[in-house]
């Protein structure tokens, strides 16, 4: 491996001025895809040197550049060439162009010059999106954000790249407010197994719709991780997996990105922001305070306006706070020649289409607990698509409780067996890795028979109470089907150490439920369903794990209930807890005659 401080840089300082004076660049384009519509964003270009030169890698050609002071000047020459090149092409979509700090401040006080490489390229301002490396944001925010504004102006977008490689990404992001975050590869690389890096990425996602910015996923490479990208709401992906750079990209999505994009859950019977859209009373920012007042005056049903400039949403006016203020003596004449952008609401609540209702409830109630009563703009990729009101959200979430509680078990309030099987159902067809466990709680009748059902009940809510500690709430499902059989969904990698950690935290809580003499002789000595007195031991929990690691067509939850089955019945032929593991994947690998002849010998 060659390591940058182990280069001659001597003998690169004239190649790298010579490259740039002879602007012999040449570019890949990269797409980068919005994985739910199936459509093309637009197309990252990236540089390279000639073949033939040490300089053909990026890090040599930039590092060679900053040694020698011309950075500017290969940055301004990336963007000149990488312009030209997506009009000469006829991409679609937005260019998205890297620029170093650097770069950026060369253009202070020149945005004609950027809007001078727009003309000569024929490429249109509000196509291009300038990435600035996170590793190498200056601490001059000031000078960056008035050059930013200065660009900005002309209709061109921002972005904040490799968000989580360096040490400044977060303030660059608070400081700068891009329109665009792109997370650096190292928290994509097997999202679909590391809860720790979803549990990141999903506060990124969090942060994002407050600083409404969106989110990029850049280095996805495996179909896992850009399904449980687009699962957790970032939609715009770019990668191997979905497309490799090339010299000559496509112009649409090809059939090979289609098949990779995620598929969508369309059976799912979850309602979205979405689906709360009641209107699109919508104005302009420049719309005068009086003609706004009019509007209120002549469609009554209306008690906000949305305030939308190319499509985005910028603000909201109140009917109330409006017409409130324009009832105060002299105040109607003082904003009679004012925009309406004056009195908006610039930070109105806004929420994207396809969050779901617990989604926008966190983020309604987050900050917004003044004005649950009022309404919010729904937006369609930042765009906006319509109102919707609380009122509306509250009776939607209450509607989906009583959904999910006419399924729920009434001691523990865990779901039942019908959103259990939606759940692994739902994962089968997202193509999603999981481990089905059953949890068989044993001697419990004897237990209950002896100590009498309050006690019982005791029992099973402490392993309710145990098996939810040792879950993932956010990946994980937890389900109780009835009596003493609980069901956990596992997509948590290190599942088993949860499951053996939460047998040993009950092997200790459930002993306690036990009379002194009954702990000390390990069981309960009474009589079976036969009438004949035996020792009953204390109770223990026997698991049967299925583990569903790779893709199988035409399987059911039903069809993994059943395989779960014998596996359960392997592990309660053990004493005390007992872990019994076996995969889908083997199984259905096996004879039929096998598979059937096992289950008949363990029903």
């Amino acid at each position: 491996m060659l390591f940058l401080f182990d280069v001659d840089w001597s003998c690169m300082l004239e190649p790298a001025q010579q490259l740039i004076r002879e602007r012999r660049l040449t570019f890949l384009l990269q797409p980068i895809i919005h994985a739910r519509d199936r459509t093309v964003l637009g197309y990252e270009a990236l540089a390279r040197g000639p073949s033939d030169s040490p300089l053909h890698s990026p890090s040599m050609l930039f590092e060679a550049a900053a040694r020698e002071g011309v950075l500017p000047e290969l940055d301004r020459l990336c963007f000149e060439l990488a312009a030209a090149r997506k009009v000469a092409l006829g991409l679609p979509g937005r260019l998205f162009v890297n620029l170093t700090p650097q770069g950026l401040l060369s253009f202070r006080d020149k945005p004609g010059d950027v809007a001078g490489i727009l003309e000569r390229a024929g490429l249109r301002a509000e196509s291009l999106v300038l990435e600035l490396t996170e590793q190498a944001i200056l601490d001059d925010y000031d000078a960056i954000r008035s050059v930013m504004a200065e660009i900005q102006a002309l209709g061109a977008a921002f972005a904040i790249d490799d968000l989580g490689s360096g040490y400044s990404g977060l303030r660059a992001w608070s400081e700068l407010h891009p329109e665009f975050v792109k997370i650096d590869r190292y928290f994509i690389s097997n999202i679909d197994t590391d809860a720790l890096k979803m549990e990141f990425v999903r506060a990124i996602i969090d942060l994002a719709r407050a600083a409404r910015s969106t989110v990029i996923a850049e280095g996805v490479e495996t179909a896992a991780e850009a399904a449980e990208l687009v699962d957790a709401g970032v939609a715009l992906l770019q990668g191997f997996y979905v497309a490799r750079p090339q010299p000559e990209p496509q112009a649409a999505m090809s059939d090979t990105m289609i098949e990779r994009c995620p598929p969508l859950d369309l059976a799912s019977d979850k309602v979205v922001a979405r689906d709360l859209v009641f209107g699109d009373a919508s104005i302009p920012p420049d719309a005068l305070v009086p003609k706004v007042a009019e509007l209120f005056h002549e469609r009554p049903d209306v008690d906000a306006f949305a305030v939308v400039e190319n499509r985005r949403p910028v603000g909201l006016v109140r009917r109330v706070e409006l017409l409130d203020l324009l009832s105060i003596p002299l105040r109607r004449e003082l904003y009679s020649r004012k925009p309406i952008r004056t009195l908006m609401d610039a930070t109105p609540l806004l929420v994207e289409a396809d969050l779901r209702l617990e989604q926008v409830s966190r983020l309604a109630t987050r900050g917004f607990r003044d004005r649950l009563q009022e309404q919010f703009i729904v937006t369609d990729h930042g765009n906006y698509l319509g109102l919707a009101r609380m009122v509306d959200l509250l009776r939607s979430i209450t509607q989906e409780q009583i959904r999910v509680a006419r399924y729920a078990n009434p001691l523990t309030a865990l779901p039942g067996s019908v959103p259990i099987y939606d759940c692994v159902n739902r994962l089968i067809r997202r193509d999603k890795r999981f481990t089905l466990c059953h949890l068989d709680i044993d001697h419990f009748k004897p237990f209950n028979d002896f100590y009498g059902y309050a006690k019982g009940d005791e029992a099973l809510l402490i392993v309710a109470k145990v098996l939810a500690a040792h879950t993932s709430p956010r990946i994980d499902f937890l389900g109780h089907v009835g009596g003493d059989d609980f069901v956990i969904v596992f997509r948590s990698q290190d599942w088993r150490e949860r499951v053996e950690r939460a047998l040993a935290e009950l092997t200790r809580a459930l002993a306690a439920l036990y009379k002194p003499e009954h702990a000390a002789q390990r069981g309960i000595l009474t009589t079976d369903r036969y009438g004949v007195q035996r020792l009953f031991p204390l109770l223990s929990l026997s698991v049967a794990a299925l583990v569903y690691d790779e893709s199988h067509t035409g399987v059911t939850a039903e069809d993994l209930s059943y395989h779960l089955a014998p596996i359960k019945a392997r592990a309660k032929t053990r004493a005390g807890n007992v872990i019994e593991v076996d995969r889908y994947g083997d199984i259905a690998a096996r004879p039929a005659a096998a598979r059937g002849a096992a289950s008949l010998a363990t029903a």
